[in-house]
């Protein structure tokens, strides 16, 4: 290609303004991260002044040229990674000014005399290693501070002083590939961490029981100097003594009474399971009669053997769930969890180890025994990674138990509106939740199709959260054996405003729950009247009201406790906000359908899509 005097002469110019420009901007850029650098430094001892590069008025990069000692730059003139190993550094570590350093993605100050506790590095998002190693850090670390670190591969925190359980967020962190916690003081469990080709360090801890399964093939002395580990690799049988013990060697006066109580009312349940195991023998023999009657009769008498033989015992319906007989339920430890407006919940530990649920329901006589049990099968049938499954029922006539899996975290309500001592939800754990509950309700709503209300009864109580804060739902797709005339007092989606009209149930009351759910969940502030058992639907519409409102009017609704957030995280807060509104509008024909409100809820970012491009890049 030839170009004219002219023409060849303004091209030069171009390319020459061009990249004037583009060093302008890698100042300015590389400047800025100075700034944010030098308030870090002011926050640490350096008794050696090994950082007496970083001086003000100048830039830690020159290009991909490092200027600042443990400076490490892009080629953009970022600040990439940042490694102060070895300098007897001291303080308390403060990483709040590297959050603004957007091309961070490694840290290292190993070998340090860094002291105090866990720094709160949960907002450096993009991070993909911290190597904290050999330091004097101690105390607990939040169970959710690497909720949000999803970028995190590398994680090095041993020789230092940390206590209490292994953080579960780390669960979560699905490109996680190293995690060395060895020398320190780390309690309870190891959990059962999912990603593949994970290495790890436990060694010299003080981590109990089985060693998970993902973990065998590892060599033993990453599991060294815990004394109560147990399982492969180690040559150390798991037995009895590493069941879990639910007992505390110091309980206060308090906690002593509300536990006599707890056995007072778990005795009285014992007794009348007693009775009715009583009642099903002395039926037994006549019941068995009939069968063995019934057995020389073709088609008509197998149906009726088959229903004489779950009667008074517990039908299993969950695919693969480990097989028990009521006795076992009898004999097994015991705690209760609550009583709520259906009956009561106990947690009982059965005796290979593993826990259940059982709930004891008083109002679950709309059908028969062969209805009855029909239903709770295709309930059993259901499978969903939002879905506590039912694992089995047990049938009479004054008398019906629900068996599912054992959820350790609580309920949703109890994470937000707990103790002051609870962890507190942020905003990505909530959206996570949101999201959860979304899809388990566009599940429901699929595969129970022909029910009016494919839920019925959705609300914070009956959502219960796992270790890494996965919701499952409960106490769903009862409403066709409920007592019709407890069901207006009990089910939450016959609170919805139209039923003050007299109108007929349908799936719409549902998405109406799921409205004041987010509602719920993004304010912080409990629907008290909406639980109250025979309240109308009157006050639930005020509260709804009441909030709406104040967000038109400018208010701070949103929870507090979801911590700091960026201009771009609080309008996708409000963006989730409005779903809820649209889902809690009045009348039925302008509310959202379900799958429309999916679509909004998924359509919710945690962070900056531009930025998570960028980091994909």
């Amino acid at each position: 290609m030839t170009f004219k005097g002219g023409s060849r002469g303004q091209l030069v110019a171009l390319l020459i303004i061009f990249c004037i420009l583009l060093l302008s901007t890698t100042t300015t850029v590389s400047q800025t991260d100075a700034v944010h650098l030098l308030k870090f430094k002011s926050t640490i001892s350096d008794p050696k002044n090994l950082l007496q590069s970083w001086i003000p008025e100048t830039s830690p990069c020159n290009g991909q040229l490092s200027v600042w000692i443990g400076v490490f730059c892009d080629v953009g003139g970022n600040v990439q990674k940042l490694v102060l190993e070895n300098m007897k550094l001291s303080g308390h570590l403060d990483t709040s000014p590297l959050v603004e350093l957007r091309s961070l993605r490694s840290i290292s100050f190993m070998n340090n005399q860094f002291e105090g506790p866990m720094p709160n590095i949960g907002r450096l998002m993009w991070l993909r290693g911290l190597y904290l190693s050999g330091n004097r850090l101690s105390g607990r670390i939040r169970g959710r501070e690497f909720s949000r670190m999803l970028a995190l591969t590398r994680l090095h925190l041993s020789r230092n002083s940390f206590v209490g359980p292994i953080p579960r967020s780390l669960v979560g962190v699905t490109r996680l590939r190293e995690l060395m916690l060895n020398q320190n003081g780390f309690q309870g469990r190891i959990p059962r961490f999912h990603q593949h080709g994970l290495r790890v360090n436990f060694s010299n801890n003080d981590l109990e029981g089985p060693i998970p399964i993902g973990f065998h093939n590892l060599h033993r002395s990453a599991f060294f100097g815990n004394k109560n580990l147990c399982g492969p690799p180690l040559a150390v049988e798991c037995n009895a003594k590493f069941l879990p013990d639910y007992n505390t060697p110091k309980r206060s006066a308090l906690t002593i009474i509300l536990l006599i109580i707890s056995g007072l009312i778990m005795l009285i349940f014992l007794l009348c399971l007693c009775l009715m195991c009583c009642r099903r023998r002395q039926a037994g023999m006549g019941n068995t009669d009939r069968s063995i009657a019934a057995g020389s009769v073709a088609a008509g008498g197998n149906r009726k053997a088959m229903k004489e033989n779950e009667h008074g015992r517990l039908v299993f319906v969950k695919e693969g769930s480990p097989m028990f007989e009521l006795q076992d339920l009898l004999t097994a430890s015991a705690e209760v969890l609550g009583s709520g407006s259906f009956g009561s919940s106990y947690m009982a530990l059965l005796m290979d180890g593993s826990s259940v649920v059982v709930k004891r329901f008083s109002v679950l006589n709309a059908v028969g025994r062969e209805d009855f049990s029909q239903h709770m099968k295709k309930l059993g049938g259901l499978s969903h990674p939002n879905l506590s499954p039912l694992v089995a029922f047990y049938y009479r006539k004054d008398e019906k138990l629900l068996i599912t899996d054992y959820i350790p975290n609580g309920s949703l309500a109890h994470m937000l509106h707990g103790g002051s001592n609870d962890p507190k939800l942020d905003w990505p754990t909530r959206l996570k939740i949101i999201k959860g509950v979304a899809r388990g309700m566009a599940y429901l709503h699929k595969e129970l199709a022909n029910l009016k209300l494919p839920h019925g009864h959705l609300k914070s109580s009956n959502v219960l959260l796992d270790g890494s804060f996965e919701p499952f739902l409960t106490d769903y797709g009862l409403t066709p054996v409920t007592n019709k005339s407890k069901v207006g007092h009990i089910m939450v989606a016959f609170k919805a405003p139209e039923f003050m009209q007299n109108a007929q149930p349908s799936k719409k009351a549902d998405v109406w729950s799921l409205g004041v759910m987010i509602l719920e969940v993004m304010t912080g502030k409990f629907p008290a009247s909406f639980l109250i058992q025979g309240n109308d639907g009157e006050n639930m519409t005020d509260w709804v009201n009441s909030i709406l409102e104040a967000a038109l009017d400018g208010e701070q609704v949103l929870d507090v406790h979801m911590g700091e957030r960026t201009q771009y995280e609080e309008s996708e807060m409000m963006k989730l906000l409005k779903v809820g509104r649209e889902c809690c509008r009045v009348e039925v024909a302008k509310r959202l359908e379900l799958v429309d409100a999916v679509k909004k809820i998924e359509a919710v970012r945690e962070v900056d899509l531009v930025e998570e491009v960028l980091f994909m890049c």
